[in-house]
Order: C-alpha cells, then structure tokens, then sequence
C-alpha cells in the first residue's frame, strides 16, 4: 500500500503541483519513482524546490519505512505499509499465532529507547483508552524493537473495496453513526484524528472501530476535515450513491463538512426520514396490491401453515360404548388414523397422510363422533387406555389438531376457488 501523491486528504503536494508534474508522464506507483519524479521536476524548476521539500521528505520517510525492520515484529508479520513519518512506520499485518489481523508501529532506529517519545506514545495511549470507538492498542517499549500493536477486531473497510452493490441501510448508518461518534469524542478532548481512510476504519455487526495512530506532526487545522475524510472512506462501499444515507454525506466530501457531533445528527435525521419514506412505501403498496395478489399470498401462508406443524404421535381410546365398540385415534407423528372398532387390532382407516393430505369425510365422522359420545362404558375405556402407552391426554391433542388441519383444508379449498376465478 503506496501513498498517493493525489490523496485529497493526506496530500504529499498540492494537487495542482502533482497535476503539473505527472502531466506529461503517468504517475508512478512506487515510492522510489515518485520521489524520482519529484526530484526531476526540482531540477527543471529550481524555483519550486522549497515548495517540493515536504513531499519529497515524506516520500524519502517511505522508502526507508523498512530500514532495520524484522519481517516480524511483537508477533505480527508485516504486510502492507499503512503510514511513515519521521518518527516511526505503521504496517499492517497478520498475529503469528492467531493469524488475526493487527497493526503494529515501530519507531524509527534513532528513537528506539528514546525516553521522551516513549512517554510521549504511552500518554497518548491513555488518551485513546478513554475515547469508545478506537480500536484497543498497548505499547511494548521493552521489546527487542519498541513498537505499539493493535488488535483489529473486524474487517478493514479495504478488504472489501471495490464493492459491487452499496449495503444494507441498518448497517451503513450504524458505521456511520458509531464512526462520527468517535471522531467527536475526539474533537471534544481538542485533538483531530489525521488521515483517515479505508485501511484505518474497522467494520463489525454492531459497529465501526477507528484505527488512530496519533499522528505526532499534524499540526493545527480543520476538524471537520476528519468528517469529510470519513464520509469519503464510507462512500466507497457506495460509488454509485444509490444508498438514501449517500445522499446525507455526500455533500460533506467538498468544502461543506459539518462538526462531527452535527454529522451524527444529521445521520439520524436522514435515517429516521429513510425509515418513514420506507412505511409509506409499504403503506401504499398493500393499498394497491390487487385482491388475486393477497390471495395468492394468503394461499401459500395457508400450505405453508399445513407443513409447518406435524401430528402429534400417541394411541387414544377417546370412548367405549356400552355395546363394546371403540372410538381409537392413533398417530406415529406423521400419519394419523381413527374410528370406530370392535378391538384394538381394527385396522383404521387414514385420516391424514404426508403424501395424501386429509380425508376430510373420515375426519368429520371422527370428531362428530368425539364430540357427540355419550356417557359409554368409562369402565372398559380406563382399562383399555391403560393399555395403551402415554396416559390418555394426547387424544385431546390429536383431536385439536385434526380440527385445525380441518380448518384449513375448507380454508385452502376457498382460496384455490377464488384464485380460480380471478
């Protein structure tokens, strides 16, 4: 990862001087060819020299990201370079034993026991600890190379550029609600976050982690420069704006960014408004939805309901009659059957298959004969049930159930009459 000369927001050169040294040859991508290029267009105009210094000692600060390094430092393998300055160098990489992502920054070999610089990345250690949203770090100022390490828990925003389709509305505005509210709670402790880009904006399920580095040389400026960079990074995962929320942010990518606790608002403000144009969507095509659309709706609830509950198993006597004859309800929980029968060893006609569906006329004689026995032989009925295994209380429950499956074959049958007819 190669800083760009063009970056908007963490500029090498004014973005008019960069256009007018690459206009006659591509940009290069490397460090080392940028800074070569920088150095030639000094040479042609020797009065720019000054104005070229700060790119081309920032430049030179990444070709010698590198200088000394192990290929791992604190455990974590070193990837791709994220940010160098004079003082240190920031990559981004993999944890050896857990292969997690992580970030670590190393200072530069003249710094390494530096006592002040050590304090001085301690303090803002504690700092960071107290704003909810930056991603957690620690400082090992004992290791054999100080550096500080961070634990990223989530998926760099990097990762998933480019990006195909803009996502869904709840977590777009929970990263940039969660986001915003960070960079706040950094403005109101007086400090400004610097450059902010895909590579330091961590996403998970609830929300958005900040990777903030504390850049020493900042130096005063605009915060709301940091909101402009965020809504720029949390746009690329919509560069058509076909998301609502893209339409709230994409004004602050120019010259009219708001405060980040303004921001935060205003994203709630265009949620809530999203939310409310979404019910009356809703609202008005349930009202011009035609009558043959809610019944084919309310058709396929219908099956759907059928399949959803399955026969409750058992084998019931629901009643004895004083001539001896039974009235048996059994289920292995897929099949059901039921009748009258002079034994238990009657062989029942089906009431109810999986592949057949419901008898309806065998299922009617059932429960009105269930409904309608009278006082039998409760003597026999006692002692054939407790022959039978389970105590009896499932017959009720067979009995409920037949009624209800019942009720939605006539159910079902009107349905299919009506999508017939329309």
């Amino acid at each position: 990862m190669q800083p760009d000369l063009r970056d908007e927001h963490d500029p090498a050169i004014p973005s008019a001087l960069a256009d007018r040294i690459f206009a006659c040859r591509p940009a290069p991508a490397s460090p080392g060819a940028q800074r070569a290029a920088i150095e030639a267009q000094g040479a042609e105009h020797p009065e720019e020299l000054q104005s070229l210094d700060a790119a081309l000692l920032r430049l030179r600060a990444v070709e010698l990201a590198d200088d000394g390094l192990p290929p791992v430092v604190g455990g974590v393998i070193r990837g791709a370079l994220l940010e160098a300055d004079a003082i240190s160098a920031t990559w981004l990489g993999w944890d050896e034993a857990s292969g997690g992502r992580a970030a670590v920054r190393c200072l530069r070999t003249p710094w390494l026991r530096d006592p002040v610089l050590h304090r001085r990345i301690e303090a803002g250690l504690r700092l960071s600890a107290t704003v909810p949203g930056l991603a957690p770090a620690r400082f090992q100022p004992h290791d054999a190379w100080p550096h500080v390490r961070w634990q990223l828990p989530g998926t760099l925003l990097a990762d998933l550029l480019p990006v195909e389709a803009p996502p869904e509305l709840r977590p777009f505005a929970r990263w940039m609600a969660t986001a915003l509210q960070t960079i706040a709670a950094l403005h109101a402790r007086g400090l400004r976050f610097g450059p902010l880009g895909p590579s330091r904006v961590l996403l998970t399920e609830h929300r958005a982690f900040l990777l903030w580095l504390d850049p020493f040389d900042l130096g005063p400026g605009d915060p709301a420069t940091d909101v402009a960079a965020l809504a720029s990074s949390l746009l690329s995962l919509d560069p058509g704006g076909l998301h609502p929320l893209s339409q709230v942010a994409l004004p602050w990518t120019g010259d009219t960014a708001p405060g980040a606790a303004e921001a935060a608002a205003l994203v709630r403000r265009g949620l809530a408004d999203e939310l409310l144009a979404a019910r009356h969507r809703l609202v008005l095509r349930n009202r011009t939805a035609t009558r043959g659309e809610r019944t084919a709706r309310l058709f396929r609830a219908v099956l759907g309901l059928g399949r959803a509950v399955p026969p409750p198993a058992g084998r019931c006597c629901l009643h004895a009659g004083l001539d001896r004859t039974l009235l048996l309800v059994e289920s292995d929980g897929r099949r059901v059957r039921g009748g009258r029968a002079l034994g238990l060893t009657a062989d029942l006609p089906v009431l109810y298959a999986p592949d057949r569906g419901l008898d309806a006329v065998a299922t009617r004689a059932v429960l009105r004969a269930a409904a309608r026995s009278e006082p039998g032989d409760e003597a026999l009925r006692a002692r054939i049930q407790a022959s039978l295994p389970g105590d009896g209380a499932g017959g009720a429950a067979l009995l409920r159930w037949l009624a209800a499956a019942s009720r939605l074959r006539a159910a079902h049958l009107l349905l299919a009459w009506r999508l017939r007819r329309a």
